[in-house]
């Protein structure tokens, strides 16, 4: 092991979230294994979060995140110059000295006072995913437990999309319970993901949603398809800018931005939204990431999601798999107050609604 390995894993290369590498990086044997070049230093947290009085600075950036390893709990803060960590009491943090810069420093005690360390502490949900306590993922049996078994019922469960002629991955499930105020000429949609099936739109549309529509793959310009209905030609991302987007043989930079900015642009900044529906080939990533770490006060104000799944057969259960790296965000949309209301097999992947809990 070297220190170059320990720095590549330390955050997932893809996903910017913690992996399984950190907590071999923190282990006793990995110490052990490299005395010669390693200086440990001790670093409490606080149980209100991570700790004023000492934390170590490394050459890389994250969100918020913390892990719990038996009785213990690690919490990860990401800051623009840097990444710190705190550890529990009677853990103890190994540091490359040798990387110069990557030299853990210890800022003044009201440092955390001075200073905005995330935009996500600010908002009430924004405490809730920061001080959210995440199980590791050591089986699949304990994945599918969670993804394949609703948390909560829904009595007014409706299908809107995938009719004939439309094929029939094209329909979508919306809990119309009272508790959700589902109104028609009130209701607000935001679909990601059209690839020119337009039977779930539509049928919103029809039952007097709406709808803003989004999909850069289409070949099309921004238009307004009916009244109710505005298109799009941006995707999804965690970022605002361009992002190599398709499927199979057919690639090519496409157009993409944040969540929260594209509510702004439709002009429906502040707004309860309905209903997400997202079917955009593992981008669903990139949303929540986004929506959990930089947006939970727009997260806050929306009652269901509508997910693809692209977890894929597999049982892969190695650091890099799919499986884990959608457990701990699958984890945070819990603390952020969702549960699932619905899930089934769609074939490749899972379709899994999130609904806020009222």
């Amino acid at each position: 092991m070297n220190h170059h390995w320990r720095q590549r894993n330390l955050l997932h290369p893809l996903y910017r979230i913690p992996r399984l590498g950190f907590t071999r990086w923190m282990s006793g044997e990995t110490q052990a294994m490299n005395k010669s070049w390693i200086a440990h230093r001790s670093i409490k947290c606080s149980e209100a979060g991570p700790a004023a009085e000492a934390a170590a600075s490394l050459s890389t950036a994250g969100p918020i995140l913390q892990y719990s390893f038996g009785s213990t709990s690690v919490t990860t803060e990401g800051r623009e110059q840097g990444y710190s960590i705190c550890l529990s009491p009677g853990w103890s943090l190994s540091s490359p000295h040798p990387l110069g810069s990557h030299r853990p420093q210890v800022p003044p005690k009201d440092a955390s006072q001075k200073r905005n360390l995330s935009p996500v502490a600010n908002t009430e949900a924004g405490e809730r995913v920061s001080r959210c306590q995440i199980p590791g993922l050591e089986t699949i049996e304990q994945y599918r437990a969670y993804l394949h078994h609703r948390e909560t019922t829904c009595a007014d469960m409706r299908e809107f999309g995938g009719k004939p002629p439309a094929p029939g991955d094209g329909k979508k499930f919306v809990c119309l319970d009272k508790r959700f105020n589902f109104t028609p000429g009130k209701c607000l949609i935001l679909s990601f993901g059209v690839n020119n099936e337009w039977s779930f739109e539509d049928e919103m549309d029809k039952f007097g949603c709406k709808v803003y529509a989004f999909d850069p793959t289409m070949g099309k310009e921004d238009h307004q398809r009916s009244p109710n209905i505005k298109f799009y030609a941006t995707g999804i991302a965690h970022y605002q800018g361009t992002k190599r987007i398709g499927m199979g043989n057919n690639w090519s930079e496409k157009k993409v931005d944040r969540f929260e900015n594209l509510v702004r642009q439709a002009g429906e900044e502040g707004r309860e939204i309905d209903y997400v529906k997202l079917d955009v080939e593992l981008s669903e990533i990139d949303f929540l990431q986004d929506m959990l770490f930089n947006s939970p006060h727009v997260l806050a104000r929306i009652k269901q999601i509508g997910m693809e799944v692209h977890d894929g057969p597999y049982k892969d259960m190695s650091q890099t798999s799919r499986h884990q790296v959608f457990w701990p965000y699958f984890m945070l949309m819990r603390c952020a107050g969702f549960k699932l209301i619905h899930t089934r097999d769609a074939g490749g992947w899972r379709e899994v609604v999130w609904a806020r809990d009222f």
